[in-house]
């Protein structure tokens, strides 16, 4: 099952009035990425093992860094260790969007980062050596919201005939699931959705035709779970992060 290993607030500390809509992983896995309903994107950075609280010293609102204490990690983000019972704190903020940003993704090789926002456009970020910066902006590109996401195969699946191999019905919950990710380590399935609750699924492969088991599921967020993501490193692939209308992210271990 799953053992919630951090939590913290994207917009500020304590602050549960912000939607936090999208995290990502840096494909090194120690960076994550995180955007909300407050216009910004923030990143944070695993210092340490998994378990201890960091604290968030740089995020996309303006272009200034205030270092209080840390030190650059190899990706070059500022990050400083806390105690465990205290909360994660954000420093300085950069805010190039003019309303809610709803998707946040990493290039899948470079330290690259793009946002698209409901203002229409989208953002592509880097650092350049003593801050980050908006490397392109292209506003206006569609008229209405929309959602990409990238193919890494780029594999055409245009003339493919698709069949439903498994099915499985959530019965104990009348609200829909906003968010699904597969882990392709140990092809543990996870979902979020409007009943604040994660779910976890594994594909059996025992029979001739595959089931999908139902594994549990944690309740932890007192409100909407928007998405869930698993670390895309091997090395890290059993930490999940959640992210909430309640404000908060939390950072998840897998235990099997």
């Amino acid at each position: 099952m799953l053992r919630q290993i951090g939590e913290f607030y994207h917009q500020g500390e304590n602050d549960d009035t912000s939607r936090v809509w999208m995290t990502c992983w840096h494909h090194g896995g120690r960076i994550l990425a995180s955007c909300g309903d407050d216009k910004a994107v923030r990143v944070w950075s695993l210092v340490g093992e998994p378990g201890t609280t960091q604290n968030c010293i740089w995020s996309v609102e303006r272009r200034s860094m205030t270092v209080t204490h840390g030190r650059f990690d190899p990706l070059r983000f500022l990050m400083t260790e806390k105690d465990e019972d205290e909360d994660f704190s954000v420093s300085s903020i950069l805010q190039p969007h003019t309303q809610d940003v709803k998707q946040v993704v990493w290039h899948p090789t470079e330290d690259l980062l793009v946002s698209c926002s409901y203002d229409s456009s989208i953002r592509f970020y880097r650092y350049d050596g003593e801050d980050w910066v908006t490397q392109q902006k292209i506003d206006g590109c569609h008229v209405g919201t929309l959602f990409v996401r990238e193919n890494v195969d780029s594999k055409s699946a245009d003339q493919d005939t698709w069949k439903s191999v498994a099915r499985y019905e959530v019965e104990n919950t009348r609200w829909p699931l906003y968010s699904v990710t597969w882990n392709t380590t140990n092809d543990v399935i996870a979902t979020g959705g409007g009943d604040s609750k994660i779910r976890l699924f594994k594909i059996s492969t025992s029979s001739e035709s595959p089931v999908i088991e139902h594994l549990g599921v944690v309740g932890r967020h007192e409100f909407d779970v928007n998405h869930v993501v698993w670390n895309p490193n091997p090395k890290f692939s059993n930490l999940l992060t959640s992210a909430s209308d309640d404000g908060t992210i939390r950072l998840w271990e897998l235990e099997i």
